[in-house]
């Protein structure tokens, strides 16, 4: 019989030392991967909760459109309790609200509501009411904390092309007045500007566009209700500045656009080049800010796509490496009826913009839409 000597009864044991070197290992080990499994978690989830957030609002949209009998305006003169216009408390001008304050009953945000329709000072006396405030769901998860304060949206609306600066009114037959924009070319009009809260003589307005959702002679699926855009404004308007463009600038600050460009009609599908770089999606990042038209477009900070909801309130990441034309239709509500905006809508008209002529008529695949 053969006895193991202590000797070799210690080599085959685990040492003190031996542990603690293993257990610094794993620690190293998992102070590594640990992070990166928390952001491959976070980089999942994200874009996840941005899509619901957009569900809600695109729900939310339809719920007011059927409500009121139409979908909101991107701006539109709210009426309060007592019948006049909403003015902003500190200046006291008329102010248009925009389509997110207009949805607050539909996001269970009706107390809200309600304090914007109240008269402009509080029962005390000279107390302003201040109804802005930040909502988290108008704002998607992927974007700064920095960003997180007052009354930011990173969602907005489909306003088709941009409006043209005032509606065309024809005295002698007002039932052909020109709009600031087709309702063929978008989802979201100016529901300001000719009200008549704003505007109370008749003669002096220009037409409205209500938008019903019988009026999208499109596909619902491929019409773009809303989407993201990182460099989106205020859903609050700053009266001052507004008041003396015109409030033009709002449809910057809470909507997205397209516009024709030079086009070349024997690709499959047709090319369309924008006028500016910009208003590719994903194109120069955080260097609008709400300001300017060239980058009223679709833009997020997920990797290479935006979240895009749709008329039947589906919602999909879009590929930023889509084909410009193919984005032009998917905004446009009714193909066969885009027209340039604030011109007249004749045929003459139409037919000689080949980029419409385009639009009318090609067909799209799954393949053009997600590349």
């Amino acid at each position: 019989m053969r006895f193991a000597s202590p000797r070799s009864r210690s080599r085959r044991g685990i040492r003190l030392v031996e542990v603690v070197v293993v257990a610094f290992i794993l620690i190293c080990i998992a102070a590594v991967v640990l992070p990166q499994l928390q952001s491959v978690r976070d980089g999942g989830s994200r874009p996840n909760t941005c899509r619901n957030n957009m569900r809600g609002l695109a729900a939310a949209l339809f719920n007011n459109s059927v409500r009121n009998g139409a979908y909101p305006g991107y701006i539109n003169a709210l009426s309060l309790q007592d019948g006049s216009a909403y003015r902003e408390p500190h200046s006291n001008f008329i102010t248009p609200v925009s389509w997110a304050v207009m949805i607050l009953p539909d996001i269970d945000r009706a107390p809200l509501f309600d304090q914007w329709r109240m008269e402009t000072k509080s029962v005390q006396g000279n107390a302003f009411i201040k109804p802005q405030i930040y909502i988290d769901q108008f704002l998607c998860p992927s974007d700064p904390q920095s960003s997180k304060a007052g009354t930011p949206l990173s969602f907005v609306v489909n306003t088709g092309l941009p409006d043209a600066p005032t509606a065309v009114i024809d005295s002698t037959d007002p039932t052909r007045s020109t709009p600031r924009d087709w309702a063929a070319n978008g989802m979201f009009f100016d529901h300001f500007s000719e009200h008549p809260l704003v505007k109370p003589d008749p003669e002096k307005r220009g037409p409205m566009v209500l938008m019903k959702d019988e009026m999208v002679r499109d596909r619902k699926d491929r019409t773009i209700l809303l989407t993201e855009n990182v460099d989106a404004g205020n859903y609050a308007f700053a009266s001052e500045a507004g008041s003396r463009d015109g409030w033009t600038t709002t449809e910057i600050e809470v909507g997205c656009i397209w516009r024709p460009g030079t086009f070349e009609g024997t690709g499959k599908p047709p090319q369309l080049k924008p006028p500016v770089a910009s208003l590719q999606p994903n194109v120069e990042l955080g260097k609008g800010d709400g300001k300017s038209y060239d980058h009223c477009r679709p833009s997020s900070r997920h990797p290479q796509s935006v979240n895009v909801a749709f008329v039947e309130q589906n919602v999909m990441p879009l590929r930023d490496t889509i084909s410009y034309f193919v984005y032009a239709k998917l905004m446009s509500s009714d193909d066969a009826g885009v027209a340039p905006a604030g011109r007249p809508r004749d045929e003459a008209t139409i037919s000689a913009m080949d980029p419409h002529r385009f639009l009318r008529e090609f067909e799209l695949t799954e393949g053009d839409i997600n590349p």
